[in-house]
């Protein structure tokens, strides 16, 4: 059932939700090339991530599954507080309970640790920043081809 909300994104693409899914509905400028694309995908992520963690922060604790709970930890992980750390952590380790074949999951667990280590948010430093790499290697393990555990890694070595 159609709902009436479209997203607009200036200039690249419009979004039509039905009943609560989001659907690519047209571009407002012909793709030209791979920067377009390039801009297409980012706001399509972008609306994806929006729309999965409020869907996430609406379900009951106990009912949440391995995707929720990785979706209600990327709510906390980007406030840098040690607080909202903590409870990134505490939902990344349940989603990484629900689902250990998650790379994503581990991606996030390796963020939580570089945050640790890198906004000084505990004591011990260097074991943050050995488990931010450990959680990434782990994450690159299980999908090489998720960017987000690359992230890290690719840091260590410059």
């Amino acid at each position: 059932m159609y709902d009436g909300s479209w997203y607009h994104a200036p200039f690249v693409a419009c979004f039509l939700t039905i009943d609560g899914i989001l659907l690519f509905t047209r571009m407002t400028h012909p793709c030209c090339g791979v920067t377009q694309l390039d801009r297409i995908v980012a706001v399509v992520e972008a609306e994806i991530e929006r729309v999965e963690r409020q869907r996430a922060l609406l379900e009951p604790f106990a009912s949440l599954d391995a995707w929720s709970a990785y979706h209600r930890a990327r709510h906390h992980l980007y406030c840098y507080t040690a607080a909202d750390c903590e409870r990134a952590e505490h939902y990344l380790d349940l989603a990484a309970r629900l689902d250990p074949h998650a790379s994503r999951v581990l991606a996030g667990l390796s963020f939580v640790h570089w945050q640790r280590a890198f906004l000084e948010m505990g004591c011990d430093r260097s074991g943050a920043t050995r488990k931010a790499f450990d959680c990434a290697r782990h994450s690159v393990a299980l999908d090489p081809l998720d960017p987000q555990g690359h992230w890290p890694l690719a840091a260590r070595s410059c």
